[in-house]
Order: structure tokens, then C-alpha cells, then sequence
């Protein structure tokens, strides 16, 4: 049995493996938080705990009742079975069991591809943050350039939604470009308190064939090999370190909800402010799952949490033009708007 335990910035997570292989990929999400074999637990609170498999599919719970079942774009057909705090997903490639009393959980592999394992990992990882305190969202986050307009930035990182195709990771690029620096283009946790503060999840970016020709800069290699769908991995060792924010939670300054240009024709983009109201709307519809009966707990926490970012961190809508270095532009006048008078002069 392979053990490894991690610090989900305040959280021990202890992690058992049947093989090297998932530990190993495991690390490729969080491996910057493992801590040193035999490392003690400076807090008192008990670690939260998941093993890692392969085997048969998990038997259903005893005096369970379903909740969900449907397709998912990313797990295919699946159904939800929940007994007390005991609740049972169930997928064609994997089970995944979470006990929320006792913080711990159990996800089994059938026969997956690589795909599905790291499906697999992160709606494991999503439940564990959760039992930490902490959200997972569907989200770009990046921190400004450290100056600009004469002015150091704002001490904080800012958030990106978009619905899945408007094209999170092109933005994410043209954003590096523009002196920003990257969390993640895809998966930041966030920890919503007073002031509300993330860290990314640092993967490798999948960069279509169309953003790497407008982007000539961008370094794939030089041998690109395209998937199916037209995409090839950047791993985010081959950007520049100025490139990269620092490992860590980070205030929330702001947040942008990403949308396409109506009218399809506009050069560049342009910004108009949210309210909380709509801001969460916007999180709510891509980070939130309904049940048969509603809201499940877990869920209806999720609610609460987004619900109160969208109230405490100033939101704005940015329709991309077609001139990716614009958005650059439409992020700072936005922050511009929400801070007004920058204290520090560069």
C-alpha cells in the first residue's frame, strides 16, 4: 500500500493507494501540496482521508434512497444513491463512496482510460475540498500585470467564468500575454470568508489549433501533436516563470463572467459591471448540480458559497471582440473602475 498526505492549504489530506499510478496522478493536480513523508500535522483536527483503487464497482448502500441520475458530458450515464451521510456515485469507470461525518472516502476504477481517472480524481478532490472548507470552481484565475498605467496593481487575483466553448483557455493566453500572470485556466479552489481568497489547481493547458495560430508565441513545441479535437497539451513548465502566480491562496479582487460578442462583428473587447445578483447567477448555472429532490446538502453549501462571493468581490461581463490582445485592455479598465485610486505609484 502506497501513502502520501498533502496540505490543502490549512487541511491534512491523507491519501492510500493501491498503486503508484494513481498517487502519481494525483500528484500531476497537487503535487506542489504533498508534504514530506513523516511530516506531523501542526493542526489538531483529524485529516480528511481517501483510498485510491482498482477493482469491482462498490455494492449500493444499504436503506438508500437515489437522488441523481442522468449523463454528464464528462462521466457519461451516472446515478447518485445516498444513505445518512454516506453518498455513492456510480459511473461506468469508476464508484466513488464519501462519508461526510467521517471526512473520508473510497474511489474504485474498473477498466478507465486515462481520461476517466482524472475525471475520476477531481470529483474526488471536489468533495474532499469541500470537507476542507473549500470550493472547486470551474474558473480561470490570474493575477495582473505588477504595474501598469503608472500604478501598481491591485494586491489580489482575479476570477474568469465562461461556458464551456467561449474559450477560457484562449482568453487565459491572450490575458499571459498582456503581463498577467497564471493560477490556473481551468480549476481554482476558493475559500469564501470576509474576503474571499483562491489558489489554482495547476494543469496542463489544452491549447487548440486556432488560439496557436493566432498566438505564434505560444510554445508547443515543434512537433504539435493535435487530438480529435484539434487540441494539444501545453504543460506549464514551458512558460516563462514570470508567466506563473505564485503557489498559494490570493485575495479575490475581482471577478469576470466571459461571454461571445452578440453581434459577432466587434474588434475588441468591451466590459460593463454585474450585480451580485446576476454575477451569481452566472456561477451558479455551470458550478452547481440539481438533484431529483432539489438541491442536495452538499450542493445547496456550494449555493451559499458562491451567493456570497458574488456579493463581496465587484463582478463585471466582458463580450471577447476578435482581437484577443483587447481583453487585456477591458480587464484593466474594469479594475480601474473598481479601484479607482491605486495608492502605490510604480
Amino acid at each position: 500500500m502506497i501513502e502520501a498526505s498533502y496540505d490543502l492549504q490549512g487541511r491534512r489530506f491523507d491519501v492510500t493507494g493501491g498503486t503508484a499510478q494513481l498517487i502519481s496522478e494525483l500528484d500531476a493536480t497537487i503535487g506542489h501540496l504533498r508534504l514530506a513523508d513523516g511530516a506531523v500535522d501542526p493542526t489538531d483536527r483529524k485529516p480528511i482521508r481517501l483510498a485510491l483503487e482498482f477493482g469491482e464497482p462498490l455494492p449500493g448502500l444499504e436503506a438508500s434512497r437515489l437522488i441523481a441520475e442522468g449523463c454528464d458530458v464528462f462521466l457519461g450515464d451516472f446515478s447518485i444513491a445516498e444513505a445518512g451521510a454516506a453518498r455513492l456515485l456510480q459511473v461506468s469507470s469508476f464508484s466513488f463512496l464519501w462519508n461526510a461525518d467521517t471526512a473520508s472516502g473510497r474511489l474504485v476504477f474498473g477498466a478507465p482510460t486515462a481520461a476517466d481517472r482524472a475525471n475520476g480524481l477531481m470529483v474526488a478532490l471536489e468533495r474532499v475540498l469541500h470537507a476542507s472548507g473549500q470550493i472547486l470552481l470551474h474558473a480561470a484565475g490570474l493575477l495582473p500585470p505588477p504595474s501598469y498605467r503608472g500604478h501598481v496593481s491591485p494586491d489580489g487575483l482575479v476570477l474568469f467564468h465562461a461556458p464551456s466553448g467561449v474559450g477560457k483557455t484562449t482568453s487565459s493566453l491572450a490575458l499571459i500575454a498582456a503581463g498577467f500572470r497564471l493560477a490556473s485556466d481551468d480549476a481554482m479552489v476558493v475559500r469564501v470568508g470576509e474576503t474571499p481568497s483562491a489558489w489554482g489547481l495547476p494543469r496542463s493547458l489544452k491549447v487548440h489549433r486556432n488560439t496557436a495560430a493566432m498566438m505564434p508565441w505560444i510554445p508547443l513545441g515543434e512537433t504539435v501533436a493535435w487530438d480529435s479535437a484539434g487540441e494539444a497539451p501545453l504543460p506549464l513548465s514551458r512558460l516563462e516563470a514570470t508567466s506563473l502566480a505564485p503557489v498559494g491562496p490570493t485575495p479575490v479582487i475581482a471577478t469576470f463572467h466571459l461571454t461571445r460578442d452578440a453581434s459577432g462583428g466587434a474588434r475588441t473587447s468591451t466590459w460593463a459591471p454585474l450585480t451580485p445578483q446576476e454575477a451569481a447567477l452566472t456561477w451558479l448555472t455551470d458550478n452547481v448540480r440539481h438533484g431529483a429532490d432539489g438541491l442536495p446538502a452538499q450542493e445547496r453549501a456550494r449555493f451559499d458559497d458562491i451567493c456570497a462571493l458574488a456579493a463581496r468581490v465587484p463582478a463585471y461581463q466582458i463580450a471577447l471582440g476578435r482581437d484577443p490582445a483587447s481583453l487585456g485592455q477591458a480587464v484593466l479598465d474594469a479594475l480601474d473602475a473598481s479601484n479607482p485610486h491605486p495608492a502605490d505609484q510604480a
